[in-house]
């Protein structure tokens, strides 16, 4: 077939399943494309007699949007919906024409271009531009945004022309149009990550999107693109809008090209001679190591792997929750992943052997298992054999496919491990680069220094412990069992439950930790605070023998003070604070803050108590320290007597529940009305000779 409703065809721009794009001639001699629906019997599914309806359907409704919007001319500029000049059915099936472009997003991805932040800037707007002229004039979503939909034309500086193509059904959409809107987004943001970074987006433990070299390519406006791929990306607030994002694109100043390079290797020679004068492709020499293969390295290699994805999906399933020192750990296991891509075939992770092989066609000699214990063996048992001085044919191919293999796992060990210059994984879990940890680190030696606080200390260091133990194990890797096969993947094997086990405990415990750092400096805070308050409170223990009441009874003498002697919960005070921290083997740090919370309420209410007049013998002694009875005797008794942590831990947690007894005791036993004005005070509440009696009975 050589000309299709007139339109003669000059070469096939792409074919397979139910038919392909034709670049062809019109009569008039302009370059259009022609696209064919050709669902033959044998191709067909059970949907298959709708194929061709669906076909003109969604050509149709995509001519009606695209005559409806025009060229459209919104804030953003040049946006449009790609038109269809002609749609028709032959007796082979159907076709639809459009004009011809240069390119579509999916060449782009496809030739490796990478563009300035100018070019960028141009295409995004053109997308988000279309996107918002179908909204205005249809009150509908694209519904389908993918990078072989969006097609570019007119590829100068500063004229870029963006169409979209394929638009959904209204089928597709379904009711939900707000959902179908935040997909576009979300699809958009999807598309920009994978065009600045080289590879696509990974779902599980991708987010939030870490600054790379990638990013720092574009410049200054690196931190605009990084923030707003996260922002279309956020998995858990998708409230951003089409008009937002407009606005967003709208504040960046539109920059003129500048020399800087914007395709960087690997782009197809098409690609660059229809992109001259917009973009420019540079050559760029490998970062592979040239090193040589070694078993033991690769096997490690295998074993660290299975808890390296672990991790990243635990740190995944976060989102933006996910702790600091988490995300700086799993981008460091990633930098440079856009760099692998560009060098090795493709291959965007430092951590997937099985890709690795694949990439490089290395022949398995294990029956062909993608089982990571299975492709270790079969390596050792291969280079045995040649190191055996066995005869192979093709083994010095093998060899050279396995050198280059050993070159990425260099790379990930030095992401692991770190280097002279750089550091590593494990690093990131230090105190010089996780100020969490030199705060909780300088805490815990601060509690260990206090007697009976050592378990409150052990708790702190507890998860230190745990996260350093899952470190190295994630480091180094879990070996395989000599019987059993591993799989690729973590959890779907037992062998690997260790690494699944390490990656959850990392992520449980810094996540713990990353908390403590914050409240627990205002632990100590708060213990300076309600010690001065403690001294201050015990240093009334003995009312005075001046006051209004002293004045006017004159009674009040130092055998009465005797008799009363020093207010044993009063004294007590400072030593409840200074235990505070004393746990016994069942408590946790929790009990601290909750023992920090009821002090301070205490302390407020004795506070009054002594505001209120008790050095002045407002409170009426005799009376509180009979309303107390036993308890009075139990207040007399000093945390000296507490023979262990636990004993101590009791005796907190009782001086607590004393010192309310005693303010309740105290509020209600009064010597005279309080209330009342100052110079009514001299008028007591009960008779002075009711008063001189009990008294007279205290001494």
């Amino acid at each position: 077939m050589t000309e299709i409703a007139g339109y003669r065809l000059v070469s096939v721009v792409r074919a397979g399943g139910f038919g392909g794009h034709w670049l062809a001639e019109a009569s008039d001699h302009r370059a259009v494309v022609v696209e064919t629906c050709r669902p033959a019997a044998e191709l067909c599914t059970r949907d298959g007699p709708d194929v061709l309806g669906r076909f003109l359907a969604r050509c149709a409704l995509q001519r009606r949007l695209a005559d409806s919007i025009g060229d459209w001319r919104g804030g953003l500029g040049p946006g449009h919906v790609v038109p269809v000049l002609e749609l028709g059915v032959a007796s082979w099936g159907g076709y639809a024409v459009r004009p011809r472009y240069d390119l579509t997003f999916g060449d782009l991805l496809r030739g490796g271009v990478r563009p300035r932040s100018d070019v960028l800037l141009e295409l995004v707007r053109g997308i988000v531009s279309a996107l918002d002229a179908i909204e205005t004039t249809a009150g509908r979503p694209h519904g389908d945004l993918r990078a072989d939909s969006i097609l570019l034309d007119d590829l100068r500086p500063g004229r870029l022309r963006v169409g979209l193509a394929y638009p959904a059904l209204p089928d597709e959409l379904g009711d939900d149009l707000d959902a179908a809107r935040r997909e576009d987004l979300r699809r958009l943001g999807l598309l920009i990550y994978e065009l600045v970074v080289g590879r696509p987006f990974r779902e599980l433990g991708g987010y939030p999107v870490r600054d790379s070299e990638a990013w720092r390519a574009l410049g200054s406006d690196s931190g605009f693109w990084l923030g707003l791929v996260n922002a279309l990306l956020n998995p858990k607030d998708r409230t951003l809008s089409l008009d937002e994002v407009a606005s967003r694109l709208a504040k960046v100043k539109h920059r003129k090209p500048g020399p800087g390079p914007v395709l960087i290797g690997g782009v197809a020679a098409a690609v660059v001679v229809l992109v001259a004068g917009v973009l420019l492709s540079i050559p760029r020499a490998s970062t592979l190591p040239d090193v040589e293969f070694e078993v033991a390295q690769f096997r490690r290699w295998c074993e660290v792997s299975p808890g390296v994805l672990a991790l990243r999906e635990a740190v995944g399933s976060l989102g933006g929750d996910a702790p600091a020192v988490l995300l700086n750990a799993v981008g460091t296991l990633d930098e440079g992943a856009d760099k692998l891509a560009r060098d090795f075939h493709g291959l965007g992770d430092f951590f997937d052997p099985n890709a690795a092989i694949e990439k490089v066609k290395y022949t398995r000699t294990a029956g062909g298992t993608r089982g990571l214990g299975s492709l270790v063996s079969g390596i050792e048992q291969f280079e045995q054999r040649v190191l055996g001085g066995e005869q192979i044919e093709g083994a010095e191919g093998q060899l050279a496919k396995l050198n280059k293999v050993a070159g990425v796992y260099t790379l990930a060990f030095e992401r692991l491990d770190g280097t002279a210059d750089t550091p590593g994984f494990a690093a990131m879990f230090d105190r010089e680069h996780w100020p969490a940890r030199e705060t909780v680190e300088t805490i815990a030696d601060s509690w260990r220094s206090r007697s009976g606080w050592e378990r409150a200390a052990s708790l702190v260091e507890a998860d230190l412990e745990t996260i350093d133990a899952s470190v190295e194990t994630l480091r180094l890797g879990v070996p395989f069992s000599p019987d059993g096969e591993e799989t690729a993947r973590v959890g779907e094997n037992p062998v690997q439950q260790e690494s699944f086990d390490a990656a959850h405990a990392l992520v449980e415990s810094a996540g713990r930790l990353e908390d403590a750092a914050v409240w627990l400096p205002g632990i100590d805070g708060r213990l300076a605070g309600l010690t001065d308050q403690a001294e201050r409170l015990a240093a009334h223990a003995a009312p005075s023998r001046g006051g209004e009441v002293s004045a006017v009874l004159g009674v009040v003498d130092d055998a009465l003070s005797s008799a009363l002697g020093k207010d044993a919960l009063l004294l007590s005070l400072p030593d409840l604070v200074g235990n505070v921290g004393v746990l016994d083997s069942g408590q946790g740090l929790g009990v601290i803050r909750d023992r920090l919370d009821a002090i301070g309420r205490v302390f407020g209410h004795i506070e009054r108590v002594i505001d209120g007049g008790w050095d002045d013998l407002r409170v009426d002694i005799i009376s509180m320290h009979r309303a107390l009875g036993d308890r009075l005797g139990e207040m007399a008794v000093g945390v000296e007597a507490a023979a262990g942590a636990g004993d101590v831990s009791s005796w907190v947690d009782r001086r607590i529940g004393l010192c309310e007894e005693w303010a309740g005791a105290a509020s209600r036993s009064p010597a005279m009305p309080s209330e009342e004005a100052p110079s009514a005070r001299l008028r007591l509440a009960a008779p002075p000779e009711s008063l001189r009696g009990r008294w007279a009975e205290a001494v």
